[in-house]
């Protein structure tokens, strides 16, 4: 009978972990792995004591939250449904970076890039930057935004040579010259 109480105990108390957890956390996907969690938890608490059943929950979102991070850093951001559109500003801070991967060019960087940036990455590194750029991804096109708002998008590039990830913010100010880019890989298509 002690037995029977002990896993009805366990087993109300793996539903309440889990429902908290999805509630909470709307996580409803992830309900049938809590309350799996759950139970072992409560009978790690139940062979042992609470405070190892305690540790062992740290323990285990320690792991689940290192994984979820590896497979975030992975996994390429996905594209905006729908897509939106992109203010000239932005548009044009693209295709310019783009065209320079296609062939660099210091008088476009310097009309292009605002002078903070060009402080912190002077003419010839950005050339340079550039020059990776084409040798690494061949010409690239803008696929889709994975992340927009009115001066800054990010998004993936579908290059002759692989996919990437490219960031690109604008100065608030005309003539909204491109203060920050980034480019870089991502692991498979979108």
């Amino acid at each position: 009978m002690a037995a029977r109480g002990a896993a009805l105990g366990i087993g109300v108390t793996a539903v309440l972990f889990s429902a908290k957890h999805a509630i909470i956390d709307a996580s409803m996907g992830r309900a049938l792995a809590i309350a799996a969690g759950g139970v072992v938890l409560g009978w790690v608490a139940h062979a042992g004591t609470w405070k190892v059943s305690a540790i062992s929950h740290v323990t285990m979102n320690t792991i689940a939250t290192a994984l979820l991070l590896g497979v975030q850093h992975l996994a390429p951001p996905a594209c905006m449904t729908p897509q939106p559109v992109l203010s000239p500003e932005l548009r044009g801070a693209i295709d310019r970076s783009l065209a320079l991967a296609d062939a660099p060019d210091s008088k476009e960087i310097e009309a292009l890039f605002a002078p903070s940036y060009l402080k912190r990455f002077p003419v010839p590194e950005t050339v340079g930057f550039f020059q990776r750029v084409g040798q690494g991804y061949g010409h690239c096109e803008w696929s889709c935004a994975t992340a927009v708002d009115d001066r800054n998008t990010t998004g993936l590039l579908l290059c002759k040579k692989g996919v990437a990830s490219m960031r690109v913010h604008v100065e608030a100010t005309p003539p909204h010259r491109v203060d920050l880019l980034s480019i870089r890989p991502t692991y498979s298509r979108p």
